[in-house]
C-alpha cells in the first residue's frame, strides 16, 4: 500500500527538471516501482499494489490491482490528472491504508506500507492545544502509535517505509 501525499505543497516545482513534487512521485512509483519490476520479472499476477491518497481525507484510488502494464497506466494518469490541494492528513489515510492491509488475511504474505510525502502532517487535533509546537507533538505521537499498532499486528510480514520530497 503506498500513500502518497497530495497536499496542496505537493504542487511545488523545487526538483530538477523543474518537475513539481507530485510528478516526481508518480514517476517513481511508475518508472522505479512499477515498471522496473515488470521488466525484471520481479513481479508476478499475485503481487498487489493499492494507492492511498492523502489530502483532506484518505481516498482509495487502487485498490489490490496487480503490478502490470494496466497498473503502471493507472499511474501514468495520476500523474496526468492528479491534481494536489488542500491539507496531507496522515491519520485518514492511515485508517484507508489499515482497511487495505487487512483485506489480506494470508499469514505468508509479506506487506508493505510506505508513505510518499513532503511533510509534516495537516491534520487538526480536536482538542483545545494552545501551542502550536504540543499540538505537532501530540499528532506525531498519534501516527506512530497508529503505525506502531500496524507493525505489532502484522509483525515481520509489514515492512513500513518513508520516502520525504522537498
Amino acid at each position: 500500500v503506498a500513500v502518497v501525499d497530495q497536499s496542496g505543497s505537493m504542487r511545488k516545482t523545487d526538483t530538477s527538471e523543474g518537475a513539481t513534487r507530485a510528478d516526481v512521485v508518480w514517476l517513481a512509483l511508475a518508472l522505479n516501482f512499477i515498471s522496473s519490476r515488470i521488466k525484471k520479472g520481479e513481479s508476478t499476477a499475485t503481487d498487489l499494489f493499492s494507492l492511498v491518497s492523502m489530502g483532506d481525507i484518505g481516498n482509495i484510488l487502487i485498490s489490490q490491482q496487480p503490478t502490470d502494464w494496466i497498473l503502471f497506466n493507472k499511474i501514468i494518469d495520476l500523474l496526468r490528472n492528479s491534481i494536489p490541494l488542500g491539507d496531507g492528513n496522515y491519520i485518514p489515510s492511515l485508517d484507508s491504508a489499515e482497511n487495505l492491509l487487512n483485506v489480506n488475511p494470508y499469514g505468508s504474505c509479506s506487506l508493505l506500507l510506505i508513505f510518499l510525502s513532503d511533510g509534516r502532517p495537516s491534520d487538526r487535533l480536536k482538542k483545545n492545544t494552545i501551542l502550536v509546537s504540543d499540538m505537532m507533538i501530540g499528532l506525531q505521537k498519534i501516527v506512530s502509535a497508529r503505525v506502531a499498532n500496524l507493525a505489532s499486528f502484522f509483525g515481520r510480514r509489514l515492512t513500513v517505509g518513508a520516502i520525504a520530497l522537498g
